[in-house]
């Protein structure tokens, strides 16, 4: 069991962590991870060039190649990831064909004082990652994805984690943000669910909680599987997900899905104290 994310995980393959957790999972380990509190703070859509090589975030015919975005105070990370290559899933793997940068801008599309991710990508992973800490109440500004190198991707997608959350202005997508080691086959990521939106208060299946993250992306470029001795019909683009249940005394039963089915889990004691949470 574990409660930790790596922002640079592989969201499009598994990496080594994730593999590691198929591993154990081929050995009959159950493997817990929580599923994090990110909730559907992502963008996600076909890379179109807009000009100079910039990403055009406006799905329709206009041009619009900055994305509004409000910073609270705080540090906020953003995480930008796209379908290629990734050298650190194994020895010898060629890495990405493509190089694209993030950059944090004025609205009028002015630097932030060089603030982003310009990574050189190419013959290494898809990845960008990039944090930034504001010291007042709100911060208007923009992003921008730009491709440098290589052939336009098929697909962009963009996280951020927020101590005091992110408004994004525009162009919303609410896509999936399970990604990483707890999006494994092998894995099931943890959720949270309140008490009064499970199976015993009338709920089937038990509701997430709004700030749970979703999930999640599909691994496309994922190794061919590795055999388990446990719900072998798991597919790639769908992870196992229970749902644990916060400050509730009742007794509970945890349901995990499958593409097709469902299991349920042993339900617990009946607690004593209100309050505890499961």
């Amino acid at each position: 069991m574990d409660d930790v994310i790596y922002l640079e995980e592989p969201m499009f393959a598994d990496g080594i962590i994730a593999q590691a957790v198929d591993e154990v999972a081929a050995d009959g380990v159950a493997y817990f991870s929580s599923a994090g509190n990110a909730a559907r703070q992502s963008y996600e859509a076909p890379f179109r060039d807009g000009g100079s090589g910039y990403h055009d975030f406006d799905p329709g015919p206009g041009v619009n190649t900055i994305l509004n975005v409000n910073l609270l105070l705080g540090t906020t990370f953003f995480v930008l990831q796209w379908p290629d290559r990734y050298a650190s899933t194994a020895p010898g793997n060629p890495g990405a064909q493509t190089d694209l940068d993030i950059e944090l801008v004025y609205r009028d599309g002015r630097s932030f004082g060089g603030m982003g991710s310009f990574n050189n990508n190419v013959g290494r992973d898809p990845t960008e990652v990039f944090g930034v800490t504001t010291s007042g109440w709100l911060l208007e500004a923009g992003l921008r994805i730009r491709l440098k190198s290589g052939k336009p991707p098929p697909l962009v997608k963009l996280l951020w984690y927020a101590e005091r959350g992110l408004g994004q202005e525009q162009y919303h997508t609410h896509s999936s943000t399970l990604y990483g080691h707890m999006n494994a086959r092998g894995a099931m990521a943890v959720g949270a669910v309140r008490y009064c939106n499970t199976p015993v208060y009338g709920q089937s299946p038990p509701l997430m909680e709004y700030f749970s993250s979703a999930g999640g992306p599909r691994s496309s470029l994922r190794p061919p599987a590795v055999p388990r001795t446990r719900c072998a019909s798991s597919p790639a683009s769908r992870r196992r997900r229970a749902a644990t249940t916060r400050f509730s005394a009742a007794r509970i039963t945890a349901t995990c899905w499958t593409r097709g089915r469902t299991f349920t889990a042993r339900p617990p004691q009946r607690r004593t104290r209100p309050g505890w949470p499961l």
